[in-house]
């Protein structure tokens, strides 16, 4: 099974304007939500496309809960190769990402 692209999914995320990203307790566990929130949106701030983040945590833990961009946003900075994607791309994903779910809730 191909695991996802997690930076690219941030992209687009951040393409359409979302900065707010928040773990989901009852559907994932921290380790989850930090592999595919914290980690690429950190690589994001390390290539100077993102300015700067809060990762919010829990009181008796390190392990991030939340994490929202309080700085500027450049996506000037992606190379050729990570250009910014055009709407029917993010529809595209949208739509197969529905799929994905009906089919695993039908299951």
């Amino acid at each position: 099974m191909l695991e996802p692209d997690y930076y690219k999914v941030r992209l687009l995320e951040i393409g359409v304007g979302r900065r707010f990203w928040q773990s989901n307790p009852f559907d994932e566990n921290a380790h989850a939500f930090y592999v595919r929130v914290v980690k690429p949106l950190r690589r994001l701030q390390r290539r100077g496309i993102v300015e700067r983040l809060q990762e919010i945590t829990a009181t008796d833990d390190r392990t991030p809960i939340a994490v929202e961009i309080i700085g500027q946003v450049d996506l000037t900075k992606l190379s050729r190769q990570w250009e910014r994607p055009s709407c029917s791309a993010l529809q595209r994903y949208a739509r197969d990402r529905a799929a994905i779910r009906m089919r695993f809730l039908a299951t």
